[in-house]
């Protein structure tokens, strides 16, 4: 379960409600968090513009950042995008290529300076 697999768990007794029902349990991806699917969390599900893992839309829809197996048809196989909504009621997720959770790189001062200073020219060789 830890390297995002599942555990598929059947016929378990319900607390408050006479029956049985079975379940697959997988964790989110900060491994901090258990999350339950009836149906198998590596099927793929459309939602707007992605065809993603059932899995992963399950975590979004639960407000976490999860970095999501989306079908992707340009380049024939799977992208990895980071995908969230910033409100639970949002219809669109937001999407980026780098982990949101993580601060931006600033570009030193020096690199700044580098890149603005102009490189001189030792004029024309003959």
């Amino acid at each position: 379960m830890r390297n995002g697999g599942w555990i598929y768990l059947e016929n378990m007794d319900r607390n408050n409600v006479e029956g049985k029902f079975s379940s697959y349990v997988f964790l989110n991806d900060e491994k901090s968090k258990l999350f339950f699917s009836k149906e198998h969390p590596d099927t793929f599900v459309s939602y707007g513009k992605y065809e993603m893992r059932l899995r992963d839309k399950i975590l979004v829809e639960n407000g976490q950042v999860v970095k999501a197996k989306v079908k992707w048809y340009g380049l024939g196989s799977y992208a990895y995008p980071y995908l969230w909504k910033t409100n639970k009621t949002d219809s669109q997720y937001q999407e980026s290529w780098d982990d949101p959770r993580l601060p931006k790189k600033r570009k030193s001062e020096s690199e700044q300076k580098q890149s603005i200073v102009p490189k001189r020219s030792r004029g024309k060789k003959i």
